[in-house]
Order: C-alpha cells, then sequence, then structure tokens
C-alpha cells in the first residue's frame, strides 16, 4: 500500500531510445497526500511530459489511490492500463509501525536517489499501482508501491498491453530494490503538515525499532 511519499529532490533525468533524454524539474514536497496535486511524468503527443494530477481517482467510496498490480488489466482499471500509464517520481514513501501512537517510517534507496512508482492516469487524476511487499517493506505492511527498473520506464510508457502481461495475468515490470527505512516524526501523519522536518531521522526508544 502507499497513502504517503515524499519528492524532495529537485530535478531528475530519463533517458530513452523513443523519446530521447528529458530533464524534468520538480516541486519539492515533502509529504504528498492523497487528493493532493502532484507531479507525473506522461506521454503526450509523443512527448514526455510533466503534470500537476490529482492523487486519487474519484470514485462513490472515496479517492482510490492504489490499484493492485495483479488484477489492473480487469475491468476498471483495464483501459487505463492500456492507454495512460504514467511515471510518479519519488524519493521516499511512508508506512506506519502500530502503536500508540502508530509511529511513521520512511522508506528510501541506499542512495537515497529519485526511483519511479508505477501509476495509472485517469483525465487529471491519477492512482498507484502496488505490488506484494518485499524485504523490509513486509515487516510492516502486505502491500507496497510497485517500482520500476531504470530500464523499464520507457516500456512501461511505449509498450503496447499484452507485452506488459505476462500470461499468468501478471504485469512484466516491477523490481525487488533493498529498501532501507527510518523513523519521522509523528506530526507527518497529518496531512496538513508539509515541512522537511518530514524526512528527518528522529530517536526512539530501541524496543520500537523494527
Amino acid at each position: 500500500m502507499c497513502n504517503r511519499y515524499s519528492l524532495t529532490k529537485k530535478q531528475e533525468r530519463i533517458i530513452t531510445r523513443e523519446y530521447g533524454s528529458v530533464e524534468f524539474y520538480f516541486m519539492q514536497r515533502f509529504n504528498i497526500a492523497p487528493t493532493q496535486k502532484a507531479q507525473v511524468v506522461v506521454v503526450e503527443n509523443g512527448k514526455l511530459v510533466c503534470r500537476e494530477m490529482k492523487w486519487g481517482w474519484t470514485s462513490k467510496f472515496g479517492p482510490m489511490t492504489n490499484a493492485k498490480a495483479e488484477t489492473a488489466h480487469e475491468k476498471l482499471f483495464k483501459e487505463a492500463l492500456a492507454e495512460r500509464r504514467c511515471l510518479v517520481p519519488t524519493d521516499g514513501f511512508y508506512e506506519w509501525k502500530q502503536g500508540k501512537p502508530a509511529q511513521p517510517y520512511r522508506f528510501v534507496l541506499p542512495s537515497r536517489g529519485v526511483f519511479w512508482m508505477a501509476g495509472l492516469g485517469r483525465e487529471d487524476e491519477f492512482t498507484i499501482l502496488t505490488t506484494a511487499a518485499r524485504g523490509l517493506v513486509r515487516s510492516f505492511h502486505e502491500r507496497m508501491p510497485l517500482i520500476l527498473a531504470e530500464s523499464e520506464l520507457e516500456s512501461w510508457l511505449a509498450d503496447p498491453l499484452e507485452r506488459i502481461i505476462q500470461p499468468n495475468g501478471i504485469l512484466a515490470h516491477g523490481i525487488s530494490e533493498l529498501f532501507e527505512a527510518y523513523p519521522v516524526t509523528t506530526e507527518m501523519s497529518n496531512p496538513r503538515f508539509e515541512s522537511p522536518e518530514c524526512i528527518e531521522p528522529i530517536e526512539i526508544a530501541q524496543k520500537e525499532l523494527f
């Protein structure tokens, strides 16, 4: 599951054969939450562009912030998977360790660099695909964002549907990165708390560590 993430880097480059090399410039965000607008990369008129879109497809049940990668080719998300895939840039996502209060942790790559989550667009909205949690994330939640390898970015955006779906119906994309995690302030549990403090490590009692 992914219901909060950050994008604190100001720029990132994508190198592709079909779309060339494109430099993107981002606004720093420390606590991106559902229903907020965020930057995503889409293909428009044969070019990669960065657009602000609202996180969460509108539905009668509330914003649909996540879609299961294993079933995205069925029903509700099928058209978007075929025609409106997007890239969601991030440099960290948050999960909570249960407790009173629940303790948030930020998951990052060892390099602290930008990585890309697979997303689906609909008009001016997007949702993030999730997959079964791997590695350290499994001790927090059973789901995690579907992370794309650098080599998969172009194919995720450009390949026809039949090339990204395996015979078993599972997406032929996604990598298992060795994420690191560290505790951050519980203040960031409030989606209106948008501060660099959201990504700063904090000290907590040893028994509270995972």
